[in-house]
């Protein structure tokens, strides 16, 4: 993309989808520290994870240029936008019948280069509406209320009504830009001292939400109670059934493939999560499980040797390693 456009696509810095040097890890990592900010405090967070239905699809391509135009974008980028999404036709395809072709309204161009800016641009005004709204949680000044990652949004508050207030204006949000939110696929959580506590349903529009134990955020698993604790069960039931998938179809290729291919398809990668020194200790005996089962080591035999000349770090290690490199990246920003 030309330097002169990018400016008129940015996007709220609280957006860390589709983003250079950006990703899960910062999402997940802004999540859980602003959760432990406040517990740490005394206090109790509240969350609710949102889930919208197909937004790729269905956004409104004519309200995409609008909010292009209040942004001032140049002309010329937008009547190429508009000659592009225009000439945009589809069919469908039963066996070896094609039905008529259609125009597409709605929705940007899946796999195209500019559709995920596109769709950054089309949610930002939710992620200005909560900042604006005063409610949310902050941190030392800084406003950290949502955190959205693509179409998967986080809402995080101080308080109940709070994040009702949040709520309605995602409802409201919603309902003005085609975007259709799943109250069944939206949930609310507790975390901190008060997380026993009986609390009516919170609502989204019309729909009660549902107060839940546990909750997946971007491929892990967050668990409530006093501390934002991270359930390592999923983290283990997922590694094993990779692991074992991997090496039932691999059963002729040399060790080093299968290692190599465990490190690629399996292995988590836990940077950016605080993680407790059991949690690890669980999460290392998968490692070491791995390396018993590719090697035919029996299971009162130490792989820390093996490890070693395999060139790969313990769990423990490999852990502080990247988290290391994953704040050292943000420091020297």
């Amino acid at each position: 993309m030309h330097d002169k456009f990018k400016g008129f696509l940015t996007s709220h810095p609280l957006q860390f989808g589709y983003k250079k040097s950006t990703g899960c890890q910062d999402a997940v990592f802004a999540v859980q520290q602003t959760v432990n900010y406040f517990v740490c405090r005394g206090s109790t967070a509240f969350l609710s994870a949102l889930g919208a239905s197909k937004v790729f699809d269905k956004l409104s391509q004519a309200k995409l240029f609008n909010k292009l135009v209040a942004r001032n974008a140049p002309s010329c980028l937008i009547d190429i936008l508009i000659d592009w999404y225009s000439k945009l036709y589809s069919c469908v395809r039963w066996n070896s019948t094609l039905s008529e072709y259609f125009v597409v309204k709605l929705g940007v161009r899946q796999g195209g280069i500019l559709s995920p800016f596109l769709f950054n641009v089309y949610v930002d005004d939710l992620l200005d509406n909560l900042e604006s709204s005063g409610t949310g949680c902050y941190v030392n000044g800084h406003y950290l209320g949502c955190v959205m990652y693509t179409d998967d949004l986080l809402l995080l508050s101080a308080s109940v009504a709070g994040l009702q207030h949040m709520l309605n204006i995602c409802h409201t949000f919603g309902l003005n830009n085609s975007i259709s939110f799943n109250h069944s696929k939206t949930i609310c959580i507790k975390v901190g001292p008060r997380w026993q506590r009986q609390i009516n349903p919170l609502c989204l529009g019309t729909e009660k939400l549902r107060w839940v134990t546990d909750f997946k955020y971007l491929g892990i698993v967050f668990k409530y109670g006093k501390t934002f604790k991270l359930d390592t069960g999923y983290i283990k039931r997922k590694f094993y059934t990779s692991c074992n998938c991997i090496l039932a179809h691999c059963k002729s290729v040399d060790e080093f493939v299968k290692l190599n291919l465990v490190i690629s398809y399996c292995l988590p990668l836990l940077s950016a999560v605080d993680v407790t020194g059991q949690q690890l200790q669980e999460l290392a005996m998968c490692w070491n499980d791995c390396f018993l089962r590719i090697f035919g080591f029996k299971r009162h035999e130490s792989v820390k040797l093996l490890q070693f000349y395999c060139n790969e770090l313990p769990v423990e290690f490999m852990h502080d390693l990247l988290k290391w490199k994953f704040i050292g990246r943000h420091s020297s920003e």
